[in-house]
């Protein structure tokens, strides 16, 4: 059995960090009366299992009472209007102050018609069934069903969390470990738990020892190591064109402007040696460009302006 399926939250307790959303959802699970939700995060941040394990403490294995539907596969307005309105329209025996749910993971992937669809049903079947919706962006679900719903921004889980999970799991399996390496697969994991798990995993199948090293040889690294590499130079105030290369360099190996925006943003914040006020510079520089590229300048010129200003703070 995979480390990732072996420690699952088994119940809502069990959930890492996001402890307001627990206490209000076993609240739920005492008193009833669940609500339309939308959970928004990035991947691996535990939106689902937070629902699963919810779901479990209040139906346990009713499995009548519940349509989970990924619209990652399923997004059109077909299946609104055949799947999600039959299950909405069928009679399930449940306790007082029970409702039927339907939980769509991916819900950002949802079409226009198939969310305006889904608008008017929780208006009409509001009585008998709940709607959870699970999603990474916000942005793409439509405004009506938003004001429908209570909606919960989940955080990504803090490197602090992810470090006690994989010392847990580490000490719980007999697994060998230098802590360096533990806080590499925390730095690669970018506040993705599952992520964490999974490589913790893939590397212990492979060498037996988690360390920087072994991790190396199995993760993609390459990113890190080379920004990594960067923020040094710029220290120690290596030549710029030689900076602005290796800058450069990662654009053309595949690596979007965000990529090498968000890691770079960590890295700075991790790095030891830079003060604090100088810190607080790059960042602010760094804001502003990644503004920009939102903006849709996506140009070299960009991470040339960003070098020289983290340059010469």
């Amino acid at each position: 059995m995979s480390l990732l399926k072996k420690y699952k939250p088994k119940d809502l307790n069990d959930i890492i960090q996001h402890q307001e959303l627990v206490k209000r959802l076993l609240n739920v699970v005492k008193k009833g009366n669940l609500k339309n939700m939308i959970l928004v995060g990035s991947s691996g941040i535990g939106k689902t299992e937070i629902i699963h394990n919810l779901i479990y403490q209040i139906f346990q294995n009713n499995k009548e009472a519940i349509l989970e539907l990924n619209t990652t596969d399923e997004r059109g307005i077909n299946v609104v209007r055949d799947k999600i309105k039959m299950f909405s329209q069928k009679k399930v025996n449940l306790k007082k102050g029970q409702t039927k749910i339907v939980i769509l993971d991916e819900a950002d992937t949802l079409t226009q018609g198939a969310q305006q669809a889904l608008r008017r049903m929780i208006e009409l079947y509001s009585n008998t069934t709940r709607f959870i919706f699970i999603c990474n962006s916000i942005n793409n679900i439509i405004e009506p069903i938003q004001s429908r719903c209570c909606i919960y921004n989940l955080s990504k889980i803090s490197n602090q969390n992810i470090l006690n999970k994989l010392i847990d799991i580490c000490n719980k399996e007999g697994i060998n470990y230098q802590i360096e390496g533990l806080n590499k697969l925390v730095l690669i994991s970018n506040g993705d738990l599952r992520q964490a798990i999974q490589n913790l995993d893939t590397v212990y199948v492979g060498f037996n020892y988690i360390n920087i090293d072994n991790i190396d040889k199995i993760c993609d690294v390459t990113l890190i190591n080379n920004l990594t590499e960067i923020i040094d130079n710029i220290y120690h105030k290596i030549e710029y064109s030689i900076i602005l290369q290796k800058l450069y360099n990662l654009l053309d190996l595949g690596y979007s402007f965000q990529d090498i925006l968000e890691y770079l943003f960590i890295l700075l914040k991790e790095n030891t040696k830079i003060k604090d006020i100088d810190k607080l510079k790059m960042i602010k520089e760094l804001s502003l460009i990644d503004i920009r590229i939102i903006q849709g300048i996506q140009t070299k010129l960009q991470l040339n302006n960003l070098l020289y200003h983290l340059y010469y703070i």
